[in-house]
């Protein structure tokens, strides 16, 4: 028909769109655990603002509801940096639950960036405490 040809053409475009702070996982799961038991998980906190240089915040373990938590200090935490990034590493160390415990328990980890935008993060701690022997590994149920 001497027309040009049109064409249409769909595209589709996945982007995760970033804030001036960022930190991975959302939260500090522990999972299941027996009392006395240690373990550490890790979060890194990013800063994408070129102008905000990452250093050594301040790090607390707090409640949910309140500053004072009584498990808190059942835990510590290490701040690293992390090597040509603008990022901290935060491990939060379980030191192990008293003996009383049994069930879940959640806190907070605090970290005080001092960032103009978002001075602070406040991240989930979180998980399931639950006493008795355990069996070994391999025993069998009595019959």
């Amino acid at each position: 028909n001497g027309a040009m040809p049109t064409y249409e053409v769909a595209a589709t475009i996945m982007a995760r769109v970033t804030g001036a702070i960022s930190f991975n996982p959302q939260f500090v799961s522990l999972g299941l655990i027996r009392p006395g038991q240690t373990m550490a998980r890790t979060v890194r906190v990013t800063s994408h603002d070129n102008d905000f240089k990452m250093s050594a915040p301040e790090v607390s373990i707090e409640g949910r509801d309140t500053k004072e938590w009584e498990y808190s200090k059942n835990f510590n935490a290490v701040v690293r940096p992390v090597a040509n990034e603008n990022a901290v590493d935060v491990e939060v160390t379980l030191n192990g639950l008293p003996d009383t415990l049994s069930g879940s328990f959640s806190g907070m980890l605090v970290v005080k960036l001092g960032h103009p935008d978002k001075p602070e993060l406040k991240i989930p701690i979180t998980g399931v405490c639950r006493g008795g022997s355990a069996a070994p590994v391999g025993a069998q149920a009595p019959k």
